[in-house]
């Protein structure tokens, strides 16, 4: 009787994910050879944060390939928004009405999962407190952590037992080693699903006191220069006059004014334009519109209790400026959650990947290069090879300067870096 009890209750625990799949992507103008699901993670025992999550299945082999755990940074900024502006396997037309097929999206060999973290951000909610937005660093680790245990014990037991990885950008550098921390504590006294947790990949933020009080001011970037990428604030704007775009996180990328901007203007890869300056100069807007769309947010499976916020007016939006705004910075520097995972980890050849873009001034690499030495140092780690140099190996025409190679790179995680640290 109790055999029969238990095959009866088997297939709805496995069903329960198969809810959030997509079965129909509006705009879509691909075909796809991978499943995507949208859905919700417990992020609370009291089930009242309902944080967003997307997974796009691996294009190769989902039954055997890993779990890529993706966030954005911010704080208060949307990974949904790095599954269609960055990483992801959709990429939305300029008219913000259909997708076209990013073909190097990351999930040509992994299951990559993206959560929107934490709760307020993008298609997250908190179903008692309306437009919610208070966060700190210590909560936004125990979202995650309880995120990501319901994702693997209850909504995709599937991948319970696959290896996953923690990865991200900017601010993700703050997340992913607090979350690391309660993941080798849940592993190692039983209570976190999925002991094969096997390393993190960081385009990095070091510190809250972004990358280090000493550079800080010897960094600060001309006028109108935008910091995260030091050559973006030149592209094209040194050349055409044209109005500004509508979204103030680009705005100051096409009111290039300083005397930089002329030299630094044939640096930009032109290749890779269209006759709207490029997709990273105008993919937030065609997402805002894409994802606000009722059909869109029908297709993933987004309440009416998300929608129902703000009187019926809230808005998806990439970032949150009002956790942005109200973050509380509960740590001023990582250095004690490398140590505790370096030092507890208990899975073989556990390790992290840190890379930097070399003009990106927020996240800079000297100041992540010096925290880097001081983990390093703290985990009694020895160097093995320094300064790796890694570049694409990607044939370029002649009118093309060194575009492909470990310079010029941003915060973009799909671009090229000139700084890697590798700890195994």
């Amino acid at each position: 009787m109790l055999c029969c009890v238990f095959l009866a209750l088997l297939p709805c625990v496995f069903a329960q994910g198969e809810k959030d799949l997509v079965s129909n992507l509006p705009g879509l103008q691909f075909d796809v050879n991978f499943k995507t699901y949208s859905g919700y993670l417990k992020a609370n025992q009291e089930n009242t944060w309902h944080m967003h999550y997307m997974l796009t299945e691996s294009k190769d082999n989902p039954d055997t390939d890993p779990v890529l755990v993706w966030f954005n940074g911010g704080p208060g900024c949307s990974s949904y928004a790095g599954l269609f502006e960055e990483l992801g396997p959709f990429y939305v037309n300029f008219g913000g009405d259909t997708l076209y097929e990013n073909k190097y999206s990351w999930n040509a060999k992994a299951n990559v999962l993206y959560l929107e973290s934490p709760i307020g951000v993008g298609f997250s909610y908190d179903s008692v407190h309306d437009s919610y937005f208070a966060a700190d660093d210590s909560q936004t680790a125990l979202q995650n952590y309880n995120a990501l245990k319901d994702f693997f014990e209850t909504v995709q037991p599937k991948y319970k037992n696959r290896t996953f990885f923690l990865s991200g950008e900017s601010y993700a550098g703050i997340y992913i080693p607090m979350l690391s921390q309660l993941l080798v504590e849940g592993i190692n006294n039983s209570s976190f699903p999925n002991n094969n947790f096997q390393s993190n990949g960081i385009d990095f933020t070091g510190d809250n006191s972004t990358c280090g009080e000493k550079l800080s001011p010897l960094i600060t970037v001309p006028a109108n220069m935008f910091p995260y990428n030091y050559y973006e604030d030149c592209y094209e704007s040194a050349l055409i006059e044209a109005p500004a775009p509508p979204s103030p996180r680009y705005r100051a990328e096409f009111q290039g004014t300083s005397d930089i901007a002329k030299n630094t203007a044939t640096l930009m890869n032109y290749i890779s334009t269209d006759s709207q300056w490029g997709y990273p100069c105008w993919n937030e807007e065609a997402l805002l519109s894409y994802s606000n769309r009722r059909d869109v947010q029908d297709a993933l499976h987004i309440p009416d209790a998300w929608r129902k916020q703000a009187n019926g007016q809230y808005n998806w939006t990439d970032c949150n400026d009002n956790i942005y705004d109200n973050y509380q910075l509960t740590f001023n520097t990582t250095n004690a959650f490398f140590d505790y995972v370096l030092k507890n980890v208990k899975t073989p050849n556990f390790r992290f990947l840190i890379y930097n873009g070399d003009v990106d001034t927020v996240c800079n690499y000297l100041g992540d290069a010096w925290h880097m030495q001081d983990v390093a140092s703290s985990a009694l780690l020895q160097v093995t090879e320094h300064h790796l140099r890694c570049s694409l190996d990607i044939p370029t025409t002649h009118s093309v300067r060194n575009q492909f190679g470990a310079k010029q790179a941003g915060l973009a995680p799909p671009a090229s870096t000139s700084t890697l640290y590798f700890f195994a």
